[in-house]
């Protein structure tokens, strides 16, 4: 499984379409409104251009300030 973040306004059902997410409502979203898009596989095509991360990157991602703030 590979992850992408990006920022929630920019997400696209298209994105949602081709990850393993159900709907913009079940995104994993920072205080900084940034999202987090999973899939498996190659990445597909609407998310060329955004980093990948491994879980390992993901997990210390997630160790960040942004994503650990009570909104």
């Amino acid at each position: 499984m590979k992850f992408v973040i990006l920022n929630k306004d920019k997400v696209t059902s298209e994105m949602i379409n081709s990850c393993l997410e159900t709907s913009i409502d079940s995104l994993r979203i920072s205080s900084e409104n940034n999202a987090i898009l999973k899939y498996e596989g190659t990445q597909p095509d609407c998310l060329n251009g955004y980093k990948d991360y491994t879980l390992a990157e993901m997990r210390e991602e997630l160790k960040k300030g942004e994503w650990n703030a009570k909104l």
